[in-house]
């Protein structure tokens, strides 16, 4: 009898343990948006952090085209994930609605984001981040479109696929060159269509156009309707007219067109970003992965550049019981060790300048390419409205590609629209 309670008491003992250890473990929501692809690797490197780290890790995939207003919802219902994987544009207007945690506050955060820290990420991938004088956010991957191209497509229109074109002019030159090799029956396009208002951004600042700049009085300046960006038009037009770009744009459907063409070989070059790779080298033209090539997008007549900095982030919620373990968390998933490996599996674009210097990297020339086009690639600008600049530019761009409106009025519709957003914008907590 006297062997049976102590036995009774110890299974109870170690039941008791066994449910303190299990309250003495947090849990972690972390909403995730990468591609199927994207997620073998990335919820491997999930969970080992989460073990490290000491957390129980509640690992939710989340379409990203679902996931901004399904996170706005469960914010307003006070159960958001505790992490979310957040698309660049979303970050002000997350911070701005406070369901965000400043990550440099030191009354929350026992390890708060420093200025040190903050110097370790590239400068516009973390640029992103802040608003309002806070850091609202850490960069996971980062992105920029930047010039792929066919090699075997080049050699066969007698180009250097070494030296693909560094100018406008010679862009000019080589994609009417590459057109010349196709037949009516099978047409060969130089360069495939440009898929949307995105991809259109680096001719416009390559031709002197701009989106929208701060002023240090708090004004702004709203460059889409300038002569940079009517004259980058023009160019573009006039390439599809001539038939030397293509497929025929059509809004709906331009990314998958594009991507085919490319894929296919039908098209030598295309505007598009790292997140396509996996995409492309599918693709019966690059069976031979030797075969892709990658460079920076042309400079305009008076050498300047440009290309839209995209990329997502790590936010932790507002409304998280554990905020010191979520940083914790994104501090280990964005480790050199683990941005390096996203670079060299998946070519992601790292965010930390640590990564830069592992030789492995130095050794991907696709990922060398995009490099290149992130040394000259741009911000746009970081507004609580940021995301919604593509509301009247995506339509207006598609209405001039179409023949619908000419390329100042439909411009100056886009720049009317925005001065109706910035006027709306609120004021920054330290403003």
């Amino acid at each position: 009898m006297k062997k049976i309670v102590v036995l009774s008491l110890f299974v109870l003992l170690a039941v008791l343990a066994i449910g303190v250890q299990a309250q003495d473990t947090p849990t972690l929501t972390y909403w995730d948006t990468m591609n199927d692809q994207e997620r073998v690797v990335f919820e491997e490197i999930a969970n080992t952090c989460a073990a490290s780290v000491g957390v129980t890790l509640n690992y939710e995939y989340v379409p990203f085209s679902d996931a901004q207003n399904n996170y706005r919802t469960a914010a307003q219902a006070g159960n958001a994930p505790d992490i979310l994987r957040t698309e660049i544009a979303w970050g002000p207007e997350f911070a701005a609605l406070g369901y965000l945690y400043d990550l440099s506050d030191a009354s929350i955060f026992a390890e708060p984001v420093t200025e040190e820290e903050a110097a370790s990420y590239l400068d516009a991938p973390f640029n992103y981040n802040t608003w309002g004088g806070g850091v609202w956010g850490l960069p996971q991957v980062t992105d920029a479109p930047a010039m792929v191209y066919n090699k075997a497509m080049f050699e066969a229109a007698g180009l250097d696929p070494e030296n693909p074109p560094a100018t406008m002019e010679e862009l000019d030159a080589a994609i009417r060159a590459i057109a010349a090799t196709g037949t009516a029956d099978a047409p060969v396009y130089g360069m495939a269509t440009l898929w949307a208002e995105y991809a259109f951004q680096a001719f416009m600042w390559a031709y002197g156009g701009d989106l929208i700049t701060g002023n240090e009085d708090g004004t702004f300046t709203i460059g889409v309707n300038s002569p940079g960006t009517i004259a980058a038009l023009e160019q573009v037009k006039l390439w599809m007219d001539d038939g030397v770009v293509g497929p025929a744009y059509d809004p709906a459907n331009q990314y998958g067109n594009s991507m085919t063409a490319f894929k296919e070989g039908r098209a030598a070059i295309h505007i598009i970003g790292p997140w396509a790779t996996s995409d492309i080298l599918s693709g019966e033209a690059f069976a031979d992965p030797a075969n892709l090539g990658v460079a920076a997008i042309p400079a305009g007549p008076d050498g300047l550049q440009g290309s839209p900095v995209g990329g997502h982030e790590y936010t932790v919620y507002a409304g998280s019981a554990y905020p010191n373990e979520a940083l914790a968390l994104i501090r280990c998933l964005n480790s050199v060790e683990n941005q390096v490996r996203l670079a060299s599996e998946l070519n992601l674009v790292p965010t930390l300048r640590a990564a830069y210097e592992d030789p492995t990297l130095a050794e991907n020339a696709i990922l060398q390419g995009f490099l290149a086009q992130m040394n000259v690639a741009r911000n746009r600008p970081v507004l609580v409205a940021g995301g919604q600049i593509y509301t009247e530019f995506g339509p207006q761009y598609s209405a001039f590609m179409l023949g619908e409106t000419d390329a100042q009025t439909a411009m100056d519709n886009v720049a009317a629209a925005w001065e109706l957003l910035l006027a709306n914008e609120p004021a920054a907590p330290s403003e």
